[in-house]
């Protein structure tokens, strides 16, 4: 489902213990690590958490990501810190200090801080290690319905105090409900009430108050960014293309059934073919030896015969 994992805690630290079990060089991005590395990580990781198999699809879209984030966010821990974490070697702490020490990084960082405080790359939130997924199921299990943008957007970008968390937050959520009054009025021309606006126009007016998707992102949506789409009523709708290979993979599950029942219905009969030619291949054996003690025993009676006729001759 969208970008995220439920539960999310177990899977990330999985992530976590995967790249500090196999972390061998100065990889300052997950981009830089070699292609072994990233699929002793991936085996790792499976090796820690399982799942259905028709969520393989999803699960690897998801872990793409996730490794990413992990892998930046435990070095920028390891960083402001300064001192190397023990699944770190030392040579590999001494090539990183000088990749954050060089130019290109320092460019690099001070760019990326640019767009955070910029209008469109600004993304303060206050889930923590929450991802918006688990937040957003969480208050749809409390309200017992489908959650709208605005609400899941206060839980994550209000402070304790009730604040915005930024001043942009505020504009957004002003944003989107000055939308949705315009809509609501366009709807009930020549009425005295407001009618409801269903889920659709809903997520596609937060998408607007937002700026749109950028990248694949939309503000105030955080994992859960890939479920904004035409035709969707809530941002925790699964997708028709996870339905389609949920339903494909129940067919291919019940066909793979078939196929392993039939294979063991073969291997039986084989194995009762063999047992069957193991048996004739042994009365075969016994009959030749048979055939053979008989020919000896008619040898004899004709030797002694012979023999009888020499004696006689001679008396």
């Amino acid at each position: 489902m969208a970008n995220g994992w439920i539960p999310n805690t177990h899977p990330i630290a999985a992530i976590g213990h995967a790249i500090k079990s196999q972390f061998r060089g100065p990889y300052h991005c997950y981009d830089v690590v070699p292609e072994d590395v990233q699929v002793k990580w991936w085996t790792e990781f499976t090796a820690r958490i399982t799942w259905a198999p028709h969520h393989e699809w999803e699960i690897r879209k998801v872990y793409a990501k996730k490794v990413k984030k992990r892998l930046r966010d435990m070095l920028t821990k390891a960083r402001c810190k300064g001192v190397r974490p023990h699944w770190i070697g030392e040579q590999a702490w001494d090539d990183l200090l000088k990749y954050w020490d060089s130019n290109k990084f320092k460019e690099k960082s001070t760019r990326n801080k640019n767009n955070r405080a910029s209008t469109r790359g600004g993304a303060l939130h206050t889930t923590g290690r929450k991802s918006h997924l688990e937040v957003a199921l969480g208050l749809e299990r409390k309200y017992g319905r489908p959650l709208d943008p605005d609400e899941l957007f206060v839980a994550t970008h209000t402070k304790k105090t009730g604040s915005w968390v930024d001043d942009r937050a505020r504009d957004t959520y002003e944003k989107y409900h000055e939308r949705l009054r315009v809509i609501q009025l366009e709807g009930a021309e020549g009425s005295n009430s407001q009618l409801p606006v269903n889920g659709v126009k809903k997520i596609q007016c937060w998408k607007e108050a937002a700026g749109g998707k950028s990248r694949g992102r939309c503000y105030g949506t955080g994992d859960l960014a890939s479920n904004i789409r035409q035709g969707v009523s809530s941002l925790t709708q699964v997708s028709l293309f996870v339905q389609a290979t949920s339903h494909t993979h129940h067919h291919s599950a019940e066909t793979e059934a078939l196929r392993q029942e039939v294979q063991h219905a073969t291997e039986r009969a084989d194995a009762a073919t063999a047992r069957a030619d193991a048996a004739t291949a042994r009365a075969d054996a016994v009959n030749e030896k048979y055939a053979k003690l008989e020919e000896q025993m008619k040898l004899k009676v004709i030797r002694l015969g012979f023999k009888e006729e020499l004696l006689n001759v001679e008396n």
